[in-house]
Protein backbone atom coordinates (compact mmCIF):
# COMPACT_ATOMS: atom_id res chain seq x y z
CA UNK A 1 0.00 0.00 0.00
CA UNK A 2 1.54 3.38 -0.69
CA UNK A 3 1.21 6.17 1.73
CA UNK A 4 -1.37 8.13 -0.91
CA UNK A 5 -3.01 4.77 -0.54
CA UNK A 6 -3.12 5.11 3.60
CA UNK A 7 -3.65 8.57 3.51
CA UNK A 8 -6.75 8.13 1.45
CA UNK A 9 -7.54 5.00 3.72
CA UNK A 10 -7.09 6.88 6.94
CA UNK A 11 -9.42 10.14 5.36
CA UNK A 12 -12.26 7.55 4.58
CA UNK A 13 -12.44 5.81 7.87
CA UNK A 14 -11.78 9.68 10.12
CA UNK A 15 -15.10 10.72 7.52
CA UNK A 16 -16.76 7.23 9.01
CA UNK A 17 -15.65 8.00 12.44
CA UNK A 18 -17.30 11.89 11.57
CA UNK A 19 -20.57 10.52 10.51
CA UNK A 20 -20.90 8.23 13.51
CA UNK A 21 -20.47 11.24 15.86
CA UNK A 22 -23.05 13.38 13.75
CA UNK A 23 -25.35 10.87 14.18
CA UNK A 24 -25.10 10.72 17.85
CA UNK A 25 -25.09 14.22 18.29
CA UNK A 26 -28.30 14.06 15.79
CA UNK A 27 -29.80 10.98 17.93
CA UNK A 28 -29.19 13.20 21.26
CA UNK A 29 -31.00 16.42 19.57
CA UNK A 30 -33.93 14.13 18.85
CA UNK A 31 -33.81 12.82 22.28
CA UNK A 32 -33.74 16.67 23.79
CA UNK A 33 -36.75 17.55 21.90
CA UNK A 34 -39.69 18.40 24.42
CA UNK A 35 -42.70 16.36 23.49
CA UNK A 36 -41.30 14.92 20.09
CA UNK A 37 -43.36 12.82 18.09
CA UNK A 38 -40.97 10.22 17.56
CA UNK A 39 -43.00 8.03 15.00
CA UNK A 40 -44.61 10.98 13.29
CA UNK A 41 -47.34 8.75 11.76
CA UNK A 42 -45.65 5.47 11.72
CA UNK A 43 -46.70 2.28 13.22
CA UNK A 44 -43.96 3.13 15.81
CA UNK A 45 -41.09 4.54 16.05
CA UNK A 46 -38.21 1.74 14.99
CA UNK A 47 -40.29 2.04 11.55
CA UNK A 48 -39.82 5.90 11.25
CA UNK A 49 -36.52 5.63 11.91
CA UNK A 50 -36.28 2.84 9.87
CA UNK A 51 -38.17 4.02 7.12
CA UNK A 52 -36.46 8.02 7.32
CA UNK A 53 -32.81 6.51 7.37
CA UNK A 54 -33.17 3.72 5.10
CA UNK A 55 -31.45 1.15 7.83
CA UNK A 56 -32.02 -1.89 8.93
CA UNK A 57 -34.67 -2.97 11.26
CA UNK A 58 -31.87 -3.76 13.87
CA UNK A 59 -30.25 -0.88 13.45
CA UNK A 60 -33.40 1.24 13.68
CA UNK A 61 -34.03 -0.13 16.68
CA UNK A 62 -30.82 0.46 18.20
CA UNK A 63 -31.38 4.29 17.25
CA UNK A 64 -35.13 4.28 18.64
CA UNK A 65 -33.76 2.56 21.88
CA UNK A 66 -30.57 5.39 21.91
CA UNK A 67 -33.61 8.19 21.73
CA UNK A 68 -35.86 6.48 24.36
CA UNK A 69 -33.27 6.12 26.96
CA UNK A 70 -31.30 9.22 26.15
CA UNK A 71 -34.87 11.45 26.57
CA UNK A 72 -35.22 9.61 29.56
CA UNK A 73 -31.48 9.68 30.90
CA UNK A 74 -30.31 13.33 30.76
CA UNK A 75 -26.60 11.98 31.21
CA UNK A 76 -26.71 9.46 28.89
CA UNK A 77 -27.99 12.26 26.21
CA UNK A 78 -25.02 14.58 27.32
CA UNK A 79 -22.58 11.22 26.63
CA UNK A 80 -24.17 11.02 22.97
CA UNK A 81 -23.97 14.55 22.46
CA UNK A 82 -20.35 15.03 23.48
CA UNK A 83 -19.47 11.75 21.03
CA UNK A 84 -18.18 9.72 24.64
CA UNK A 85 -20.46 7.12 23.62
CA UNK A 86 -21.94 5.43 20.69
CA UNK A 87 -25.79 4.60 19.48
CA UNK A 88 -25.07 1.13 19.76
CA UNK A 89 -23.56 1.42 23.36
CA UNK A 90 -26.25 3.10 24.16
CA UNK A 91 -29.18 0.40 23.26
CA UNK A 92 -26.71 -2.03 24.73
CA UNK A 93 -27.43 0.21 28.10
CA UNK A 94 -31.17 0.62 27.64
CA UNK A 95 -31.21 -3.24 26.74
CA UNK A 96 -30.02 -3.85 30.29
CA UNK A 97 -31.63 -1.06 32.31
CA UNK A 98 -34.91 -2.34 31.21
CA UNK A 99 -37.17 -3.00 33.98
CA UNK A 100 -34.30 -1.70 36.23
CA UNK A 101 -35.48 0.45 39.44
CA UNK A 102 -34.97 4.21 37.93
CA UNK A 103 -33.40 5.14 40.79
CA UNK A 104 -30.56 2.34 40.47
CA UNK A 105 -29.94 3.01 36.83
CA UNK A 106 -29.17 7.12 38.23
CA UNK A 107 -27.29 5.96 40.60
CA UNK A 108 -24.93 3.96 38.71
CA UNK A 109 -25.27 5.62 35.19
CA UNK A 110 -22.78 7.40 35.37
CA UNK A 111 -20.19 4.72 36.62
CA UNK A 112 -21.23 2.75 33.05
CA UNK A 113 -21.29 5.94 30.65
CA UNK A 114 -17.36 6.08 32.05
CA UNK A 115 -16.92 2.37 31.55
CA UNK A 116 -17.94 2.58 27.93
CA UNK A 117 -15.36 4.49 26.26
CA UNK A 118 -12.53 1.83 26.72
CA UNK A 119 -14.55 -0.91 25.35
CA UNK A 120 -16.24 -2.70 22.70
CA UNK A 121 -20.20 -2.51 22.25
CA UNK A 122 -19.54 -6.34 23.10
CA UNK A 123 -17.76 -5.54 26.25
CA UNK A 124 -19.74 -2.61 26.93
CA UNK A 125 -22.90 -4.54 26.50
CA UNK A 126 -21.80 -7.44 29.06
CA UNK A 127 -20.41 -5.05 31.44
CA UNK A 128 -24.07 -3.39 31.44
CA UNK A 129 -25.70 -6.90 32.15
CA UNK A 130 -23.23 -7.81 34.49
CA UNK A 131 -24.37 -4.59 36.56
CA UNK A 132 -28.10 -5.46 36.16
CA UNK A 133 -27.49 -9.12 37.67
CA UNK A 134 -26.28 -7.51 40.44
CA UNK A 135 -28.29 -4.71 41.17
CA UNK A 136 -31.62 -6.55 40.41
CA UNK A 137 -31.11 -10.17 40.04
CA UNK A 138 -34.82 -11.30 40.50
CA UNK A 139 -35.19 -9.67 37.14
CA UNK A 140 -33.76 -12.11 35.09
CA UNK A 141 -35.26 -15.04 37.20
CA UNK A 142 -38.63 -13.99 36.51
CA UNK A 143 -37.91 -13.37 32.94
CA UNK A 144 -36.41 -17.00 32.54
CA UNK A 145 -39.09 -18.34 34.46
CA UNK A 146 -41.82 -16.28 31.80
CA UNK A 147 -39.61 -17.48 29.25
CA UNK A 148 -39.94 -21.39 30.29
CA UNK A 149 -43.65 -21.27 30.75
CA UNK A 150 -44.33 -19.42 28.00
CA UNK A 151 -42.57 -22.04 26.17
CA UNK A 152 -44.34 -23.41 22.76
CA UNK A 153 -43.21 -26.40 20.18
CA UNK A 154 -44.60 -26.18 16.88
CA UNK A 155 -44.54 -29.46 14.33
CA UNK A 156 -43.89 -29.18 10.86
CA UNK A 157 -45.29 -31.83 8.76
CA UNK A 158 -44.27 -32.61 5.67
CA UNK A 159 -46.10 -33.37 2.24
CA UNK A 160 -46.15 -36.84 2.96
CA UNK A 161 -47.51 -36.18 6.26
CA UNK A 162 -44.66 -36.79 8.34
CA UNK A 163 -43.07 -34.57 11.04
CA UNK A 164 -39.60 -33.33 10.60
Amino acid sequence: MTREERAQARAALEALAAAERALAIAVAEVAACEKPDIACGFANPVRMVAHSTDSSNRAALATAAAITFSREHPAARLALADGRISIDKVAALAAACRKVDVALVERDLGELLDQAADRSVERFAERCWTWRRRVAPDLDREESERSYEQRSMTLQFGLDGSCN
